[in-house]
């Protein structure tokens, strides 16, 4: 993030679930603000994404960013942010032996 006010600030970060879902597909930060320095141009803010065993369509949550204390907005827009699953069906293969079965058991 690149300050367009070039003097000390903070930043504040907005989610917003669209189809991922908090405490389930992603863990919203405690402290959704950061602040920055005079010679300062970025902060970053992290978004833990929760792994799971599930294989799911690609989930979409959105971000934004507001300096507080200002009425700008540095992102006018809401971002979409798309969490890519690593999670992958897995196949059995069944192999039989012997296609004869005994009537008593």
């Amino acid at each position: 993030m690149r300050s367009k006010v070039g003097e000390p600030g903070s930043v504040r970060l907005s989610l917003r679930s669209a189809t991922a879902r908090t405490k389930k597909d992603l863990d919203v930060p405690k402290d959704k603000t950061a602040v920055f320095a005079e010679d300062q141009d970025r902060v970053v803010f992290e978004v833990p994404i929760i792994d799971d065993l599930l294989v799911e369509t690609e989930e979409q949550f959105m971000a934004s960013l507001k300096l507080d204390d200002r009425a700008d907005v540095i992102s006018s827009k809401r971002k979409k942010i798309n969490i890519v699953d690593n999670d992958t069906f897995t196949t059995y293969k069944l192999s039989v032996d012997s296609e004869d079965v005994d009537e008593g058991g």
